[in-house]
């Protein structure tokens, strides 16, 4: 029963405001994963356009989305707030809210552009330094938990 909450719960967010990534770019459902190792039980669904991976996780109710090129294999995720700071140039929280779902539908020409092969390279390079910049700053700073991503917040 709390596997399938968790797979509904993920459903319901993408269902409700990343729609845009079916009509507007033709996302598949690539995988599901329900990590049943935790009493949390995290759940992932993971979408394909082009060249892009889009993983939407719940981690104890708190949503989380990172993208990934398929064009590498050792290529790493990147948190929306990270890819977030490259096009905007604006550091942001981690944390996943209804604001970013508005960057998304805004940029999502944008996202593709950056993971797309002849752009790849650069854009890794680039979400690589971000990350090390944003753990410099992690590590200077204590930071507390904000209850603004949980998924019941969007359902």
């Amino acid at each position: 029963m709390v596997i399938e909450k968790t797979m509904n719960k993920l459903l319901k967010f993408i269902v409700g405001y990343l729609s845009f990534l079916y009509s507007d770019y033709e996302a598949v459902i690539s995988s599901t994963k329900i990590d049943k190792e935790h009493s949390s039980y995290n759940g992932v669904i993971y979408l394909k356009i082009n060249d892009l991976i889009i993983k939407i996780s719940l981690d104890r109710d708190q949503l989380f989305i990172d993208f990934k090129s398929t064009l590498h294999k050792k290529t790493d995720y990147f948190s929306h707030d990270l890819v977030w700071a490259l096009i905007t140039s604006k550091i942001k929280d981690e944390l996943f809210n209804k604001e970013d779902v508005v960057f998304l539908h805004r940029y999502m020409d944008k996202i593709l552009e950056l993971f797309a092969e002849n752009n790849y390279l650069n854009t890794e390079k680039k979400l690589k330094k971000l990350r090390k910049k944003r753990m410099k700053k992690i590590d200077e700073c204590n930071f507390e938990v904000s209850p603004f991503n949980n998924i019941n917040t969007f359902i």
